[in-house]
């Protein structure tokens, strides 16, 4: 079976959503001959997966042409979200029943797993059982305020005077859902990273961190210690996520446990009428493109 990543142009949560409908495919049509990867890196996802990660029980041939393979799949970042109506767009085979194959796509996050070296890494960190995660996105999600109408982009963006309202308020957060005091901390930023682990040590907590390194780029992170922080997030109990997104489900995915998400933006606090303010210019933003297009 042949996956085609190339094509995709968003981040590494979308291209694995792709992967990993491919395996579902390949587990219930029985096949035994390995998946053919073809993937390219990115400006939102600047590494491959398959220089990174392996999948349990299944082998996979990386080519750096695709020559004259052509996939009966194509998916991408507004078809690919793990849900029925997706697998009945996507899937092109008539003999797979569909609620299986939901199933079965999301059971096959199970089956990626870190190479070696990234094994290693994460070993060393000497994770504990109970484990609480907290995943800070910011460089891509966060706005002026002044700035809204032009930035907001997204759906999930919030502004840096919630950031700072999260990092001073984070460890009652966290009480409110559990009395957990191991904490795996997970950033894009490395200042932040810095400001909110000194804040939850002084609170008490047991801070666990990957020594990444941070680089002057949209993305500044590099692939392995981003992939070190996806697998660590994955042995959470309960993830505290600044806005939610891909990473925190995708660990919710991975791992062997049922992982509680709390994403900050939208809870029921004082902040909830500048969500509902998010909310209203990014549909607006969406329904204006649309009467521009058509």
């Amino acid at each position: 079976m042949f996956v085609d990543l190339s094509y995709l142009k968003s981040g590494f949560s979308d291209k694995l959503r792709v992967l990993t409908f491919h395996i579902a495919l390949k587990n219930l049509l029985k096949l035994r001959n390995p998946l053919i990867i073809f993937e390219k890196q990115n400006f939102q996802c600047p590494f491959k997966f398959i220089d990174h990660c392996k999948i349990y029980r299944h082998k996979f041939i990386k080519i750096r042409k695709k020559y004259f393979l052509k996939s009966n799949i194509i998916m991408n970042s507004y078809n690919s979200e793990i849900s029925l109506q997706n697998c009945k767009k996507n899937n092109p085979y008539k003999n797979i029943d569909n609620n299986k194959l939901l199933n079965e796509w999301r059971v096959s996050y199970k089956k990626l797993i870190p190479n070696k070296n990234l094994q290693k890494k994460i070993n060393k960190i000497c994770l504990p059982k109970k484990l609480i995660g907290i995943h800070l996105r910011t460089t891509d999600r966060m706005i002026d305020f002044k700035r809204i109408i032009i930035d907001l982009q997204l759906k999930d963006m919030f502004f840096k005077f919630q950031l700072r309202h999260f990092e001073k308020k984070i460890s009652k957060i966290i009480q409110k859902e559990t009395n957990i005091k191991n904490i795996y901390l997970a950033s894009d930023e490395n200042k932040v990273k810095q400001s909110v682990s000194k804040n939850l040590r002084n609170k008490g907590f047991n801070v666990y961190t990957n020594n990444s390194k941070y680089y002057n780029n949209f993305r500044k992170t590099n692939g392995e210690d981003f992939l070190v922080d996806l697998f660590c997030l994955s042995k959470s109990n309960i993830i505290f996520t600044t806005v939610g997104g891909g990473v925190p489900f995708t660990a919710h995915l991975l791992s062997n446990k049922g992982i509680k998400i709390i994403n900050f933006v939208n809870q029921l606090n004082f902040f909830i009428i500048i969500r509902l303010l998010v909310l209203i210019i990014f549909y607006l933003k969406r329904l204006k493109s649309k009467i521009i297009f058509f």
